[in-house]
């Protein structure tokens, strides 16, 4: 019971980072580190898929023998959490990145996804593309180099994009249109943004509240 309580503090704890993280500047960087320390956000936030890490690392360079040489990089690297597991691969921006682009729109009432989306899109495409080439199936050792007997399949891995915050589209719908229907209709990758992350995260610690509330009765 007191490792409940003290799981749902920890968790509750970085639900508040999040939400002064979101109202920060907070960098790439400051965010990979921050889901690194709480990888429990991407577990359970992306769509409700169970996942989990597959090295010590969220990050991971997804090119090159083994993972260990030069090559592109990915902010990180999950597998699903079943019987027959699969690799899902996760490339995080900035809260403060536009969604759509700035000034007037396209057409009347047609509003382009910003630069830095559209780049963020080809990227983790050519990223998961040169990643699935180069495996099938992949068995997992600890850090120690021995077997886990876990492995993890590289069959048209499962991408996300974390981006942007939609409180960026309020007001407009023309805009909430446009974004909606802009990633929507791509198969690859999942768009989410901060802000639907971060409601997740309040959805996970108020069910295990809940939980560690009726396990004291």
């Amino acid at each position: 019971m007191h490792h409940d309580i003290y799981a749902v503090a920890t968790k509750r704890a970085a639900l508040a980072e999040f939400e002064q993280r979101l109202a920060s500047n907070a960098t790439e960087k400051e965010w990979q580190s921050f889901f690194e320390t709480h990888p429990w956000i991407f577990g359970h936030g992306l769509n409700y898929v169970a996942l989990d890490k597959v090295g010590a690392q969220l990050e991971t360079v997804t090119t090159g023998h083994d993972f260990n040489q030069h090559g592109k990089r990915t902010d990180a690297l999950v597998r699903t959490r079943a019987e027959v597991s699969q690799y899902v691969l996760v490339e995080i921006k900035r809260h403060t990145t536009d969604l759509l682009r700035r000034g007037e729109p396209y057409r009347s009432g047609c509003w382009g996804v910003s630069e830095e989306v559209s780049n963020a899109v080809t990227q983790i495409q050519k990223t998961t593309f040169d990643f699935s080439q180069r495996r099938f199936r992949d068995s997992l050792k600890d850090r120690k180099g021995n077997d886990t007997g876990d492995s993890v399949y590289a069959i048209e891995p499962r991408s996300f994009l974390v981006v942007g915050n939609t409180t960026e589209l309020q007001g407009n719908d023309d805009k909430i249109a446009c974004f909606e229907l802009y990633r929507k209709n791509i198969r690859s990758p999942e768009i989410l943004t901060f802000d639907e992350l971060l409601y997740r995260a309040r959805f996970i610690v108020q069910n295990i509240s809940r939980d560690a509330a009726s396990s004291e009765v």
